[in-house]
């Protein structure tokens, strides 16, 4: 039940060093960093945290939605970086001194950096093919542009030796070979995109399946540090 104020009023939560603890292991069972900050996978596995942590029954958790729970992290992970920075400048970081959230927070961090920095390489290929496909497409239809020019001024010259028939068949026949020429451009712009489509698929594909292995084996190397910890202080 909840603690209630001199008003009445159910008390404010209040974040403890416990608390942490409980919400950075729930962060570590949700795989949380497998997905991008901001996307519909994160916000739910955001939610799924704030509902078990609700939960609990060692600790009363008060958490009205994924919001406070969203930025107890954000402040966690500043605090954190401030202080290896502090400990770097003064050159003196220890494995040993480091409690269980300094290890979840050093490898949350770590991974939040790698997810990053894969975003910012698939955003600039992104751009990279999107800036190809304008220019084949831009260098297609001014070739386009060049043979319909070049059939229109050997047409017009050859209608004027040719009878009323021909001129009429020399009229008719320019058009079908431009719009032949545009369908056959239009194909191999569609070609040439999907090519570049399916090779950034792969190409994103290799690099997921590259972050969910070492997300895998780090995973595996934080829960044997978090159980030494654990029997130290037993």
């Amino acid at each position: 039940m909840s603690a209630l104020a001199s008003d009445g009023k159910p008390k404010a939560m209040e974040w403890t060093e416990d608390h942490d603890v409980i919400l950075l292991r729930e962060i570590l069972a949700s795989d949380l960093f497998s997905f991008k900050n901001g996307s519909f996978a994160r916000e739910e596995r955001w939610e799924s945290i704030t509902e078990k942590l609700n939960q609990v029954k060692t600790l009363c958790f008060h958490l009205k939605d994924k919001r406070a729970v969203r930025d107890r992290w954000v402040l966690l992970q500043k605090k954190y970086k401030t202080k290896m920075h502090q400990e770097e400048t003064a050159c003196r970081i220890s494995v040993d001194d480091m409690s269980e959230i300094d290890v979840l927070l050093e490898e949350f961090v770590g991974k939040e950096e790698s997810l990053n920095k894969v975003g910012d390489a698939q955003s600039r290929k992104q751009k990279e093919d999107k800036s190809k496909a304008e220019d084949i497409r831009q260098k297609a239809l001014e070739r386009y542009s060049e043979t319909k020019k070049r059939k229109s001024t050997e047409n017009g010259d050859g209608c004027q030796e040719k009878s009323k028939r021909q001129r009429r068949s020399a009229r008719t026949e320019p058009l079908v070979q431009f719009m032949q020429e545009k369908v056959k451009t239009e194909r191999e712009l569609r070609e040439q995109e999907l090519d570049l489509r399916r090779l950034e698929q792969e190409q994103n594909q290799q690099v997921m399946v590259t972050v969910l292995q070492q997300q895998q084996q780090t995973n595996q190397a934080i829960l044997s540090v978090i159980q030494k910890l654990l029997e130290k202080k037993e």
